[in-house]
C-alpha cells in the first residue's frame, strides 16, 4: 500500500485475521515487494519489519494475502513493481500456495494468469460504499451469503464476462461494482476481492478527506467525486462536510469525532469470508 496506507492496512489486516480465526494461532509474517517509491523513513521501517518478498519461498506459509497498491492510470505491466508482482504470482501456482488479492493486486494477478485488463471505469473513481449479493451458492460464503454493502475505492475494474470467459467463478456482485468477489480454484485457490471488506468504518471518509486536500492543493486537476451510499446519517454528514470544502476551498479539518464508534456494518462478511477462506485452507 501507500505510505500514507501502510500502518492501518497493516492493522485492518491482522484484526481481520485474528477475529476471522479466533480458535488458531497465527503467524502473521509481513513481506515487501520490490519497486515501490517510499519515503526514505518508510523504507527503513519496512527493512527493520519486513523480508523480502523472494523469502516467501522459504517461509512455509500456509496462505498468502497480497494488498493493493498505487500504479496511477496506466498500463499495469509499465508500473515499476511489475516483474518482481509477477515472480510473485508464479511463486504462489509453484507453491500451491492459497492467495488473496486485494484491489489492484487482483487486477494485476488475473492479467499476469490469464491476460484479462483492468479498464479505467466510466465516470472516474468508483468510491463509497455498493451493495453486494452472491451470485452462487459457495462455502466461501457460508453465513454471510445475504446483500451486504461494501467499501470501495478504485478508478478500474474488470469484466465479469471474460472473468468467466476464463474459468473464473464470480461469488459476489453489485449491478454498480460488479463483480465484488471472484475466485480461481486452481489449484491453489485463489480469492480476489475488488472491494475493500478490511476497510474501517471511517476509512472511505478518510480517503475523500485526502483526495479533496490534493485538489485543493493543487494536486489534482478535478474534483474528486464524492463517496455514494453512506451506511447511516453521521456518515452522509461527513461526505457532505468535504464536499462543501471543495466547493468553498477551505481547508476540511474537522470531521465528526466519533465515526468509528461502532464496528462497521460490513463486519460480519469480512469476518465470515475471511474465516470460511481459512478454514478452507487449513
Amino acid at each position: 500500500m501507500p505510505d500514507a496506507a501502510l500502518a492501518s492496512t497493516e492493522r485492518q489486516f491482522r484484526d481481520l485475521l485474528r477475529a476471522a480465526a479466533p480458535d488458531r494461532q497465527l503467524d502473521l509474517q509481513l513481506f515487501q515487494i520490490a519497486g515501490i517509491k517510499r519515503h526514505p523513513d518508510i523504507r527503513a521501517s519496512l527493512e527493520r519489519r519486513y523480508h523480502p518478498v523472494e523469502a516467501i519461498a522459504e517461509a512455509g506459509l500456509s496462505a498468502l494475502i497480497v494488498t493493493g497498491a498505487d500504479a496511477g492510470l496506466g498500463a499495469l505491466r509499465d508500473a515499476p513493481f511489475w516483474e518482481s508482482f509477477a515472480r510473485l504470482v508464479d511463486l504462489t501456482l509453484g507453491q500451491g500456495l492459497s492467495t488473496l488479492w486485494s484491489c489492484l493486486a487482483a487486477h494485476a494477478a488475473v492479467e499476469h494468469l490469464d491476460g484479462i485488463q483492468r479498464r479505467p471505469l466510466e465516470g472516474g473513481k468508483r468510491v463509497g460504499f455498493y451493495p453486494i449479493a452472491p451470485v452462487r451458492p459457495d462455502p466461501l460464503l457460508a453465513g454471510v451469503d445475504r446483500e451486504w454493502r461494501v467499501p470501495n475505492s478504485r478508478y478500474n475494474g474488470v469484466s465479469g464476462d471474460e472473468l468467466r470467459a476464463k474459468g473464473y467463478e464470480i461469488l459476489t456482485a453489485s449491478g454498480e461494482a460488479d463483480p465484488d468477489v471472484f475466485i480461481r480454484r486452481g489449484p491453489p485457490l485463489f480469492l480476489f476481492c475488488q472491494g475493500h471488506p478490511e476497510y474501517d468504518r471511517d476509512s472511505i471518509v478518510l480517503e475523500y478527506r485526502r483526495d479533496v486536500r490534493a485538489y485543493l492543493q493543487g494536486e489534482a486537476a478535478t474534483p474528486p467525486n464524492p463517496p455514494v451510499g453512506a451506511p447511516d446519517a453521521q456518515m452522509a454528514e461527513a461526505f457532505a462536510q468535504l464536499t462543501a470544502a471543495v466547493a468553498e476551498r477551505s481547508s476540511p479539518e474537522t470531521l465528526p469525532s466519533d465515526l468509528t464508534r461502532s464496528a462497521p456494518e460490513w463486519r460480519p462478511f469480512a469476518v465470515g469470508l475471511y474465516g470460511n477462506w481459512l478454514r478452507t485452507v487449513a
